[in-house]
């Protein structure tokens, strides 16, 4: 190859270069534009399905959708749906949360973390640490299929869920009475009544599995009473 064609192979190979960084930056430009509109694409929302027991009375319950205050992983918005019932405890003026609502970046739908409105959410609670991986919610949940029942007359079941909303566990079931929940580390420690027994539970936060259920204290009726 003599002197003159290299340096002309190297004016060609110059005069491509321009053109094929433009190629790129038009390729990249493209790309970037389908994921944008694809993050900023709005999720839909469907109902829940109604539950099929008759005696509910959810046609005659106004639910509204409201935000939670709920920290979750991965730019996941947590919304609740809530209603106006009689003997409502968890929200002020009589409002009871009935279901929690993710909208999750990379989900066209919307996902419900229950199937219908049929349970009141009493009580919702964030649980974070910085030693532990992951977010749960704690959730305090008790039937309101027989909308005429009070809180009072309704057992309590606690819930825990993960933070995007994927994992529903029941790690309580069909309690009393909740008397306190603490989080310590990885694990979740309850306290709660069912009958006449009072007893001390340990969930782990990191698979949701119960470590221990023990009995503390078993409560007597006084003789003559």
């Amino acid at each position: 190859m003599t002197t003159e064609n290299f340096f002309t192979y190297i004016q060609r190979l110059n005069s491509l270069i321009p053109a094929a960084a433009l190629a790129l930056v038009l390729v990249l430009l493209g790309v970037d534009m389908i994921q944008t509109r694809n993050r900023n694409k709005a999720s839909t929302i469907e109902l829940p399905t109604p539950a099929k027991d008759k005696t509910q009375n959810t046609n005659k319950l106004d639910f509204r959708i409201k935000p939670t205050s709920l920290e979750s992983e991965d730019n996941i918005l947590i919304l609740k749906v809530v209603t106006d019932t009689q003997g409502g405890r968890h929200d002020r003026y009589g409002e009871e949360t009935r279901n929690l609502l993710f909208i999750k970046p990379s989900k066209e739908k919307a996902e419900w973390l229950f199937p219908d409105q049929t349970q009141a959410l009493i009580e919702i609670n964030g649980l974070s640490d910085a030693s532990s991986q992951g977010k749960a919610i704690y959730a305090e949940v008790v039937d309101r299929k027989q909308e005429s029942e009070t809180p009072k007359n309704s057992p309590s079941s606690v819930y825990l869920i993960s933070g995007d909303g994927s994992r529903l566990e029941k790690v309580i079931k069909e309690a009393d009475s909740i008397l306190s929940h603490d989080r310590k580390g990885s694990q979740l420690h309850i306290v709660y009544q069912r009958d006449q027994q009072i007893r001390a539970a340990r969930i782990s936060l990191t698979d949701f599995a119960t470590q221990s259920d023990r009995l503390v204290v078993s409560m007597t009726s006084v003789p003559g009473k």
